[in-house]
């Protein structure tokens, strides 16, 4: 463990139940002070009170609670929580504790991504909006998007595009335009163009 006390640097020990143990790390998100390190079948939370250079980030969380993700595209910031995609619990937010996002209506939609799909979805918030891309068909590109619109008063919408092939987002806040990667071409649109 010594190896990984130099600055800028810090060990995150797998303290997840048995079935997880040497679990990669698949992918990491900023919370306030804390970084939480996601593995395919659990999280764990690192608070850096000062920053890397004065002292060593303590683990806050001493097991995986056994909900990870599957890569970084399927975890997303906004409004100061961390929404992930668990390949069996559909999507959910973290912020600094764990709970599903209200998704029972969409539920049997999720649990129908094929095993081989569950790797490219991808997650963006941008605009207040949760966007959930992928695919149903086995091996297919993502081609649908599921929208939810956040809110903290009421239970939130959940709006589906069955034409929506996205790879991958850009977010751009000074013109308020979201940019995608087409999921079959090289070419770049805008996502929700009025035109």
């Amino acid at each position: 463990v010594d190896q990984f006390n130099v600055t800028n640097r810090f060990y995150s020990p797998d303290n997840a139940p048995e079935d997880t143990s040497c679990d990669p790390i698949t992918a990491l998100a900023s919370l306030n002070d804390n970084v939480v390190v996601f593995r395919r079948e659990s999280l764990s939370v690192f608070t850096l009170a000062g920053g890397f250079d004065f002292g060593s980030p303590q683990q806050l969380s001493p097991e995986g609670n056994r909900f990870g993700v599957l890569n970084q595209e399927a975890v997303a910031y906004g409004r100061n929580l961390i929404y992930f995609f668990n390949p069996t619990e559909g999507v959910m937010r973290f912020a600094g504790s764990l709970s599903k996002v209200e998704s029972i209506k969409v539920d049997n939609i999720l649990a129908a991504i094929h095993d081989e799909n569950r790797a490219n979805v991808f997650l963006e918030y941008f605009d207040f909006k949760v966007r959930l891309y992928f695919s149903l068909e086995p091996g297919a590109p993502n081609n649908r998007s599921l929208v939810m619109y956040t809110s903290f008063a009421k239970p939130s919408p959940w709006i589906m595009d069955i034409n929506t092939p996205v790879n991958s987002t850009v977010g751009v806040g000074a013109e308020d335009k979201l940019y995608a990667l087409h999921s079959q071409y090289p070419s770049v649109y805008e996502v929700d163009a009025k035109n």
